[in-house]
């Protein structure tokens, strides 16, 4: 069962709120079959606004992870969250908003960190990512970051971020086989009002 559930803004939902610290330590072989459900990942939500859940020095290796929307292989959405020096190995699967490391990130900040992760989102708007599917918000910022996975989706797919929206993307790259039908990228599949500098696909 994910760590956090629900929509982050819904009433009576229980997203995540805290700081986790894994202190440099991993936690190996996360299985979650779960394909029917939204907010999939060791962590499914963290809360919405200044409140969000912080994720630091934390490795996700070897994940298998199936949800439907907002499916990662750390967080299925994070919301005014910080992810920083984490990483997640292994494979994720859902029909959108499908990340490497998180599903779909709002006014989030991912930073040095990375995945390694086979990505696959089946939905005809699939926001699949090897980083994170989905990132929005003009504070949304990737720094110092990587994806090396493959991805494969339908429309607004990209190697290190699938759908970006008035977001930074700076000092980061990805290198995997990214398969799409449109709005596909080898850094980012979609790019709208994002700022990238210093960064580049293989």
């Amino acid at each position: 069962t994910p760590v956090g559930t629900g929509d982050p803004y819904g009433a009576g939902t229980t997203p995540f709120k805290g700081r986790f610290d894994g202190l440099g330590h991993s936690i190996s072989n996360l299985y979650i079959n779960r394909p029917t459900e939204t907010y999939v990942g060791l962590f499914g939500s963290s809360s919405a606004f200044n409140s969000g859940g912080t994720f630091r020095h934390v490795g996700m290796a070897g994940v298998n992870v199936t949800g439907k929307r907002h499916v990662g292989g750390l967080v299925g959405e994070a919301r005014s969250g910080i992810v920083e020096n984490s990483y997640a190995t292994g494979q994720v699967t859902g029909e959108d908003y499908v990340g490497g490391l998180v599903g779909y990130g709002f006014d989030g900040y991912i930073k040095k960190s990375y995945a390694a992760v086979d990505v696959t989102a089946r939905s005809t708007v699939s926001h699949a990512g090897g980083l994170i599917g989905s990132l929005s918000f003009s504070t949304g910022r990737i720094e110092n970051s990587y994806a090396t996975g493959s991805v494969e989706g339908k429309s607004y797919t990209g190697g290190l971020v699938g759908y970006s929206y008035g977001s930074t993307i700076e000092n980061s790259y990805s290198s995997g086989n990214i398969t799409g039908t449109d709005a596909v990228g080898g850094l980012v599949g979609y790019n709208n009002l994002a700022n990238i500098t210093n960064s580049s696909s293989t």
